[in-house]
């Protein structure tokens, strides 16, 4: 399982202006993975939010390497907040897409694909093993 920890940055506020707020993580070891979006999980002090999370630097909008978590049924600010984000599965890889609103389109597909997942039996065993750690 892949881990990134850290605390919750400002970031351009990109993601707000899509209506696809996010959180962006400052963390200290770069992970290895596939750029990409992934579903998992983050947590945020003692609670867990099931979460769309982005790893790469967006090849549509040319902007740095990130980390950054779409947290459902959140809502409220996290700037300063230690967040821990588990990787569970692959969604999609890093994609060059031409407007922004194909990847608006993009981005609602990989919150369908990704509310797929978190109804699946094997994610759900995985959040239940996650989720009873702490």
């Amino acid at each position: 399982m892949t881990i990134v920890i850290g605390k919750v940055k400002k970031g351009d506020g990109f993601g707000q202006r899509l209506n696809y707020p996010t959180a962006n993580l400052d963390y200290k070891i770069k992970p290895r993975l596939a750029e990409g979006s992934y579903a998992g999980v983050a947590l945020v002090g003692e609670k867990f939010y099931k979460s769309s999370i982005f790893i790469g630097a967006p090849r549509t909008t040319r902007q740095k390497f990130r980390v950054e978590a779409y947290l459902f049924n959140f809502s409220g600010r996290l700037y300063g907040k230690k967040m821990s984000v588990f990787i569970y599965s692959k969604v999609r890889p890093n994609l060059k897409l031409k407007t922004l609103n194909e990847l608006k389109l993009k981005l609602a597909e990989d919150k369908k694909k990704t509310r797929k997942i978190f109804k699946t039996k094997k994610f759900n065993k995985w959040y239940f093993q996650l989720s009873s750690r702490t």
